[in-house]
């Protein structure tokens, strides 16, 4: 049997399908099991999974030019796939489309049933989406199943001291861009001020704090300046790749930010992890795991949990994120007694 996946989109996502592709490989040990990524970083992020795939195809929708696409297109064909098991993410009409020109015997998505979006959005958490969509060929367990990477923790552990003084990572990026008009916006991101209070908190209590984040986070570390000379805190934005930040969360005794993928790569590595909420719903796209702490801001928004509609972009006070002070964040920490 020959099964497709789709996972052309973010980190987190590539986390959330792990579950999807052990319950396959579990059903079906000798399964042609292919999986289509975004780019490098989520292969390489598969790859720290516990699952044997055997290929990987790019496909990035932003960037694949026309000639590449049908290259891809030919390729997907010859091997003549016997289930393609499309993304509940990818947008309805374009993954029926390219569903049929992948010429798979049996596609199986949600875009084939009959259901509000917005809706299961909000009610059922993407772990278990991607579940549903194996109902019908495969036997799923009863019990809850985590995503989990493994990591080999002693290839990176000359980079920070170990000596017993706990690691607090922290992720400065806003999550994926949404560009509009030429113009890159980050819906997720959370004040960079804020931020810096929390380091500077967390400084101040004798701890060493690890600061992640990729090339577009860069530019926020100008604001960081005054502090990125102390002596516990490591710089790493922009500087790791996708295993070597698996490696440093796996580190860490607790990772903080927005709903990113670092978040989610940072539970599926079993560190603790406290995530910052507003246009996306914690319950359904937060990481999958009873060790995860979200915070919300308590403001009241007609458009609350946006993500999937047009104010998830065009909102202009983002109160959901805004209204979040580096106090709350703080507190969170104090209460779930990290500073013991």
């Amino acid at each position: 049997m020959k099964i497709l996946i789709d996972s052309k989109h973010g980190l987190g996502d590539c986390v959330q399908i792990i579950p999807m592709l052990q319950i396959i490989r579990d059903n079906y040990p000798d399964c042609y099991l292919a999986v289509i990524v975004r780019n490098k970083a989520s292969r390489e992020l598969l790859q720290a999974a516990s699952v044997t795939i055997d290929e990987y195809y790019y496909l990035d929708m932003q960037t694949i030019t026309i000639k590449k696409l049908l290259a891809l297109i030919v390729s997907l064909r010859h091997q003549v796939f016997d289930y393609f098991i499309i993304s509940p993410i990818s947008t309805k009409w374009k993954a029926i489309i390219f569903a049929l020109l992948t010429g798979a015997k049996r596609c199986i998505g949600e875009q084939y049933q009959k259901m509000d979006k917005y809706q299961i959005d909000n009610t059922v958490h993407m772990v278990e989406r991607n579940l549903n969509l194996l109902r019908c060929i495969c036997k799923i367990p009863d019990q809850k199943i985590n995503p989990e990477l493994k990591v080999d923790k002693n290839s990176f552990t000359s980079i920070i001291k170990q000596d017993g003084i706990k690691i607090i990572g922290i992720c400065i990026g806003g999550g994926t861009a949404v560009v509009i008009n030429h113009e890159r916006i980050y819906p997720r991101k959370w004040s960079i001020e804020k931020i810096k209070l929390v380091i500077k908190n967390v400084l101040d209590y004798g701890y060493k704090v690890v600061l992640f984040g990729g090339q577009d986070e860069i530019k926020e570390l100008e604001h960081l300046s005054n502090i990125l000379g102390h002596q516990n805190l490591y710089d790493f934005v922009g500087k790791t790749d996708i295993k070597e930040s698996i490696i440093l969360a796996a580190q860490c005794d607790l990772l903080i930010g927005v709903d990113t993928g670092m978040q989610h790569i940072a539970d599926a590595v079993k560190t603790k992890t406290i995530s910052l909420f507003g246009p996306t719903n914690p319950l359904t796209h937060g990481a999958y795991s009873d060790k995860a702490v979200f915070i919300e801001a308590d403001c009241k928004c007609e458009y609350k949990y946006c993500y999937g509609t047009n104010m998830y972009w065009q909102c202009k006070d983002r109160k959901c994120l805004n209204d979040i002070s580096a106090e709350h964040v703080i507190n969170k920490m104090l209460q779930e007694k990290v500073w013991k």
